[in-house]
């Protein structure tokens, strides 16, 4: 204000000063009219005042409420631009309250690309060319933009494989070709299906052929301007009638409250069967449900019927009650504790059927520690005492030995077993033990040395973020303990040029593969099983050396394919050869040798015996196409050879499910991938009546719903992870009533500042 009236005074007085000399030098001049024209003189100066006055007031008016462009924020775009290719910038002029918020934008080179008046890039012409965002104050942005060719080009096909297929079928059957079109990268890659004779057997768009009727046609599958065809001979049907049911491995006594599976098959094998009926004579002795699951409930016999296609089959049961604990396990414990510390006694009793599984504990002195009935341990002073465990007759004990509570330095950090090389998005967490037990200051803190790499929380879960090696740090006191991981992209699968190759002796192919997704290990090892037949170099060239049928072993070191060479003096076709079921040199254990000694199309084991279906049992399971049901006792699990994509990934045969708020949490493979299709069966009511089916997604942190995925209890999946079965569908939009009302505040003070900056309402 004191620079207005400052600028004011100044104007005012040398206006006067002015008008005075010019009023003086007008007198002189015609004195007759000197007072007439100073008055009018005077009017004009001070009307001219009032006029400056006022364009001052808004002058200064005006700078104060004008806010100046300070910068421009442009949002992500691209650099490089293909011929035709569009793109639009985001820019925000900053501050977001600036007065003159336009913007200008230009293209140095237009007939290399134009730029609209709403920032809309389209690129014309292969070139470089200079981008420029303007706005008011002098601030500008700019970029250069690089315009190419379009890279695509038409590649033709130059070969299609037809794989395996079946040259004889029999009315009513079906069969999938699986046809490769080469090379890989081609253009056009959709195959066309067709069948001379539609009456004999029909193909439909995805290469499924359904024999018809009796009599012989030829099916053609062409890609681009290649085609191969060959000779399908359809057979009349097969009786399929079930003649008569093997009941399978089964128990004929069991204790009360015991339950098993039926597991029966109808001879043949391949007979129609629409499905088992199960009925208990004696239900009061024991029931049988729908899945052949027997439940025994008091002593006694009950015959149990299986029928199917008005086939049956029966056996009698019997019931008995007591079995008494043989065994009894303490598990892992404490023998040394402080004063006021506490621990949990996990103790186990053998057999599982035991009739009384009731666990009693004793401390002999009770002043040294107490132990509750959950088998809880508390030191109370310093001094010695026994601590007994006692289940039907059998007992175990131990000494505990209760010291001071000081201050005990760490000695020594002991990690579990973990793995080393670890997936792009996998985690694991780690097993970690502070020695002594009773160390003052046993916390434990984790730390990677590169989070890119992968993190680590404060449980010790890992969690792998990108390719490349970092060290976690394990502290606890004055000790840190180091461990090296390495993160690998996981490896989908190793595509292969031919699956199977027949040869002449010193005759030579040469393998092409390719790995997926590209990103994963390329380095590829190759390993001929037999030598002696064909050999294989670094490159992948086989050269056949002599008469037979060999294997060759395609690895990145994370998963593996196989090629069957068959070598031969003259040509022979292929329904001649009998290629080898299983890759000799595959480990074996003992689930594939029951497997494998198993004449039956099913194979049931129980899950208290075998924690995992091996690589080995999952690779006789895909070459013998056989069917391994594992008995978890609550739940059943399926899995067919013939729906095993990678015998490399481990089936863990424990499923956990808890109940929650919204349904049935179900972890299925410990979250990690499953080798192929598997079916889940649940003997849980609350299972057997959900209706949907959700995937929890770990990257989005949410469920998503799986359709068609759970029928009466059973859930057909081929993705390991944790699941949700539910009886209604679930909403997951969840609304943050605290972040609504932080919305709201904000939203409020963002527009009092406009208000009282811009001063533009009736209120002000």
């Amino acid at each position: 204000m004191v620079k207005k009236y400052l600028i004011l005074f100044l104007a005012v007085l040398i206006m006067f000063l002015h008008l005075n000399n010019y009023t003086y030098i007008f007198a002189e001049e015609n004195p007759k009219a000197n007072v007439d024209n100073t008055e009018e003189m005077r009017e004009e100066d001070q009307k001219k005042t009032e006029e400056d006055t006022k364009e001052e007031d808004i002058k200064e008016n005006d700078e104060t409420n004008y806010i100046k462009v300070t910068d421009l924020d442009i949002a992500e775009y691209k650099t490089n631009m293909e011929v035709g290719e569009k793109q639009l910038l985001m820019v925000t002029v900053l501050p977001l309250d600036a007065t003159d918020k336009k913007v200008r934008y230009y293209s140095s080179k237009e007939s290399v690309a134009t730029i609209n008046e709403l920032g809309r890039i389209t690129a014309l012409s292969p070139g470089t060319t200079q981008i420029t965002i303007e706005a008011a104050d002098g601030v500008r942005k700019e970029f250069k933009l690089r315009v190419d060719s379009p890279k695509s080009a038409y590649i033709s096909v130059s070969e299609l494989d037809l794989g395996d297929y079946q040259e004889e079928m029999r009315v009513g059957d079906r069969q999938l070709l699986s046809v490769t079109v080469l090379p890989f990268d081609a253009t056009d890659k959709s195959v066309k299906y067709t069948s001379s004779d539609e009456k004999v057997a029909g193909v439909n768009g995805l290469g499924r052929i359904t024999a018809l009727s009796e009599g012989e046609t030829v099916i053609t599958a062409k890609a681009g301007n290649k085609e191969k065809s060959f000779v399908l001979k359809v057979l009349p049907k097969k009786d399929t009638r079930v003649k008569d049911i093997d009941l399978g491995d089964y128990k004929e006594q069991m204790q009360v409250g015991e339950t098993q599976l039926l597991m029966p098959a109808v001879i043949p094998q391949d007979a129609e069967n629409p499905g088992f009926k199960y009925t208990s004579k004696n239900t009061k002795v024991a029931t049988v449900n729908e899945l052949g699951r027997i439940r025994a409930h008091k002593e006694g016999t009950a015959e149990i019927v299986v029928e199917a296609s008005g086939v049956k089959k029966q056996f009698v049961l019997s019931v008995y009650e007591e079995i008494k604990v043989t065994e009894m396990d303490l598990g892992d414990y404490q023998k040394t504790m402080k004063v006021g510390e506490k621990q949990l006694l996990t103790p186990s009793v053998l057999p599982r059927e035991a009739s009384d599984r009731k666990i009693t504990y004793k401390s002999t002195n009770e002043e040294v520690a107490s132990v509750n009935v959950f088998g809880r341990i508390e030191a109370h002073s310093v001094g010695e005492t026994k601590i007994v465990v006692s289940v039907d007759g059998i007992e175990k004990s131990f000494n505990l030995k209760v010291i001071e509570n000081k201050d005990y330095p760490v000695e020594d950090i002991a990690v579990g077993k973990y793995n080393e090389k670890m997936e792009v998005g996998k985690s694991q967490k780690l097993s970690v033990t502070v020695l002594p037990n009773y160390a003052k200051d046993s916390t434990v803190e984790y730390s990677s040395e590169d989070y890119r790499i992968a993190t680590v929380d404060s449980s010790g879960e890992i969690k792998a973020i990108k390719e490349g090696k970092t060290v976690i740090n394990i502290k606890a006191g004055d000790v840190t303990k180091q461990i090296a991981i390495q993160v690998v992209t996981a490896t989908e699968k190793i595509e292969i040029n031919k699956t199977y190759v027949v040869l002449k002796t010193d005759e030579q192919f040469q393998l092409k593969c390719k790995v997926f997704p590209p990103e994963a290990n390329q380095k590829l090892e190759y390993k001929s099983i037999d030598s002696s037949i064909a050999r294989v170099d670094g490159n992948g060239l086989i050269t056949a050396v002599n008469t037979g049928i060999a294997t060759i072993i395609v690895s990145n070191g994370y998963i593996q394919s196989e090629v069957t060479v068959l070598v031969n003096k003259e040509f022979i076709e292929m329904d001649e050869v009998v290629f080898p079921a299983v890759n000799p040199n595959f480990e074996t254990d003992p689930l594939t040798e029951i497997i494998k000694n198993s004449d039956d199309l099913k194979v049931v084991i129980d899950k208290s015996e075998f924690s995992e279906v091996t690589k080995s049992a999952l690779k006789y399971l895909y070459d013998s196409k056989q069917i391994l049901v594992v008995d978890g006792n609550e739940y059943i699990i399926t899995i067919k050879g013939s729906d095993i994509v990678n015998y490399e990934n481990v089936l863990i045969t424990n499923v956990e499910y808890n109940e929650t708020k919204d349904g049935i949490e179900i972890v299925v493979n410990n979250k990690n991938n499953l080798p192929g299709i598997i079916s889940i069966s649940f003997d849980d009511v609350r299972i057997q009546r959900a209706k949907h089916l959700y995937l929890y997604n770990e990257s989005k942190n949410k469920y998503e719903i799986i359709s068609n995925a759970i029928e009466d209890g059973t859930i057909s999946i081929d993705i390991g992870g944790k699941y949700l079965v539910t009886e209604r569908e679930l909403s997951f939009l969840q609304v943050n009533i605290f972040m609504i009302i932080i919305g709201v505040f904000c939203f409020v003070a963002i527009a009092a500042v406009y208000i009282i900056t811009k001063k533009r309402y009736w209120f002000w």
